[in-house]
């Protein structure tokens, strides 16, 4: 972990090293040597090449030599939300990820480009390969229990399933889907277009007959949809935490009448050590007939699932309907070992502050 008193210099250093890159070099800028001790430069990428460990330990990507790896930025746009910078950083090995701002800890997105071209434009992505461990859980839990409530209900093939994306980033959730399962639909609500703009460019990331991006506040754009959606994932962060009108009563409101039947799921990736974690767990369990939740291979993030059934749906059943997914597809993470990680170790989640805004949520509902 990064002690206390070298975080603050640690990231100033990085800053300034970003702005260099960006005002006086055309060229990418080393921005940081890459190794095994446990500096400054090494734990501010900690949370992209911790998942590449988790990734060796399940057997499930190639060797990536850690100590060879040398981050530098290859692409950066001006953000038009915020005026911020959008980074593109490369890891080495193809590996890129999309970073919000100089805050070098806030990785938004990893993907493994197929290969090491000169041009840092030309990045033919394979979207099997995401870098991102809460990316991973968000996609193995999300197409499980969406492929096991649709087999239930009968009320739609599950392959065609329509799904509501809240936030873009390197487009790795919508790419997914293009390769395996092209004939589901896929909205993207992003509010930032230079995400739009950075993710096409470096992360290869095209719309296409079944996916559309609409640049809209995703608050906005829940209030007035007509819309119904089998799947809605959520993963809306800006540069320095979530965004907090998607953890508002009225946001998780408007995503679960946004679903269709009673096979409708949320997705959300959530931040475990933001003060508003019990809260929003309690604004989803008001909403939703059983909610659910995984820990990520990582501290930080955990990925919570909310149904429209009021029954609770074994944990086992949604792993096995994993194992299937990924034989069927060949993924390169495994669904079920993801799925039963992530059910083993659940966040903690504080009873005592839960129970209190359970309360206020209760008598809060009476009165609207």
């Amino acid at each position: 972990m990064i002690k206390k008193r070298n975080l603050h210099a640690s990231v100033k250093t990085f800053a300034n090293n970003v702005r260099s890159s960006l005002k006086l070099n055309a060229q990418p800028r080393i921005i940081g040597k890459r190794n095994f001790a446990l500096d400054s430069k090494t734990d501010l990428f900690f949370p992209l090449h911790k998942d590449f460990t988790r990734f060796d330990r399940m057997g499930d990507s190639p060797s990536v030599p850690y100590d060879q790896v040398t981050p530098k930025v290859i692409g950066h746009v001006k953000s038009e939300f915020n005026g911020g910078t959008i980074l593109c950083v490369s890891h080495g090995n193809g590996w890129r990820t999309l970073q919000f701002g100089e805050r070098p800890t806030q990785i938004q997105s990893g993907v493994r480009c197929k290969e090491n071209a000169r041009d840092p434009e030309q990045c033919p992505v394979n979207p099997d390969y995401i870098g991102c461990g809460y990316m991973q859980s968000m996609i193995a839990v999300g197409f499980s229990f969406l492929k096991t409530l649709t087999e239930e209900s009968k009320a739609i093939r599950f392959e065609d399933s329509r799904i509501l994306s809240i936030g873009l980033g390197g487009g790795c959730l919508p790419n997914f889907l293009t390769k395996h399962y092209p004939s589901m639909e896929v909205d993207v609500v992003e509010i930032d277009k230079s995400v739009l703009e950075i993710s096409r460019r470096y992360f290869g990331f095209r719309e296409g007959p079944k996916t559309r991006v609409i640049i809209k506040d995703a608050f906005d754009y829940l209030a007035v949809n007509k819309n119904k959606y089998d799947a809605v994932f959520v993963d809306a962060f800006d540069d320095v935490s979530i965004a907090q009108s998607s953890i508002s009563r009225r946001f998780i409101k408007n995503c679960r009448e946004a679903l269709r039947g009673n096979h409708g799921i949320v997705v959300a990736n959530l931040h475990t050590s933001t003060p508003s974690f019990s809260t929003t767990v309690v604004g989803y369990s008001t909403y939703f007939g059983k909610t659910y939740h995984l820990g990520v291979d990582y501290e930080g993030n955990s990925v919570l699932v909310g149904t429209c059934l009021p029954r609770a749906i074994p944990t086992e059943k949604i792993i096995k309907s994993g194992e299937l997914i990924s034989k069927e597809k060949q993924t390169f993470f495994d669904f079920g070992k993801l799925l039963a990680f992530g059910f083993q170790n659940p966040p903690i989640i504080e009873k005592t502050e839960t129970t209190l805004w359970k309360k206020f949520a209760d008598f809060f509902n009476q009165r609207t």
